[in-house]
């Protein structure tokens, strides 16, 4: 079984739960935290979020009175901060595929410093392979409250990856298919003005994003579609891999010349929520049939999924601690 390891070794400082962790996480292709409830493993996906995103949680902007560790101990002189520190395996189909440790700090005011060298310590050039590479990462941070808000987000998210393989294509298609819309819309308005006296208005999205966000999935059980808004949160949950998936796969099909497609890295927690025994075991088989492809962050406190270090293929299995002072 191939592997997709992107993220080889991760140290955080000061966030949130997470005072300091005493040693490197060293991460391979599907990485499974798991432990008793508060002692950071959510946080490590949220630090991990922060990083790529600059963001903790999908929407919410880094705080710093929020994020910094509130058992940390600062030198004298020294402003607080927090630090997050990877090292990323580079594929050696770049000549410079010597592994990179990029580092950022950030302070009250925000960012503060975002560095990456090499492991000798070295700059590596901006225009190289590995750096270009790394800052084409996209880590997908899937929150353990999965609703119909997150799942509209979600829906947002494919119709970026959609557009990104054609944008002007895509863009074309989507004005005409809006204007159409409107068209239709303000029929429907005028209709209304004539025949009851009311000066009606509906509200059209302002653009095709709004509206593919609130595109709905229906099954087909015996014959009847049923839209997926009116079934448990269970079976809406084991849509939501299949379609990151699909949303890695188009970013990663982007080709053309000197273009670098971008990997995704997910940080998905507990993934076996509002899920059935069984169902939870099959969506860790899925996952770990994913992790070929990308590399899998998760936490849970299901068997399923801490099982399938019994397999081939063995996943890391990050038990995370806590101490009295943090994580």
């Amino acid at each position: 079984m191939t592997a997709m390891e992107i993220i080889k070794s991760v140290e955080i400082t000061n966030f949130r739960s997470i005072q300091k962790l005493e040693t490197p996480i060293s991460a391979t292709h599907l990485n499974i935290i798991v432990g008793k409830n508060d002692i950071g493993k959510s946080n490590f996906l949220k630090a991990l979020n922060l990083f790529f995103n600059n963001e903790t949680e999908i929407a919410a902007p880094f705080r710093f009175q929020d994020d910094f560790c509130k058992h940390a101990t600062t030198p004298a002189k020294k402003a607080p901060e927090i630090t997050i520190k990877i090292e990323f395996a580079i594929p050696t189909r770049f000549k410079d595929y010597e592994p990179l440790i990029w580092t950022k700090v950030w302070r009250r005011e925000g960012l503060h410093s975002s560095t990456i060298m090499t492991k000798n310590g070295e700059v590596p050039s901006a225009k190289g392979g590995g750096v270009q590479w790394v800052n084409k990462i996209k880590y997908k941070y899937i929150p353990a409250i999965r609703g119909a808000e997150y799942f509209n987000y979600l829906m947002g998210e494919l119709h970026d990856a959609f557009s990104e393989i054609d944008p002007e294509a895509f863009q074309t298609v989507s004005t005409q298919f809006t204007k159409g819309l409107k068209k239709q819309v303000d029929l429907l308005v005028q209709n209304i003005t004539q025949r009851l006296g009311y000066n009606s208005q509906i509200g059209m999205p302002s653009n095709f994003r709004q509206l593919f966000a609130t595109l709905d999935f229906s099954l087909n059980q015996s014959g009847v579609l049923i839209s997926l808004n009116k079934k448990g949160d269970g079976i809406k949950a084991q849509h939501i891999p299949i379609i990151l998936k699909t949303i890695a796969d188009h970013y990663k099909s982007v080709t053309g010349h000197a273009v670098i497609a971008p990997e995704t890295i997910w940080g998905f927690e507990e993934p076996e929520n509002n899920m059935e025994m069984g169902n939870a075991f099959k969506l860790a088989d899925i996952f770990q049939i994913f992790s070929e492809d990308l590399q899998i962050f998760i936490n849970t406190h299901s068997p399923a999924f801490y099982s399938l270090a019994k397999k081939e293929g063995i996943p890391t299995i990050l038990y995370l601690v806590k101490h009295k002072t943090g994580t």
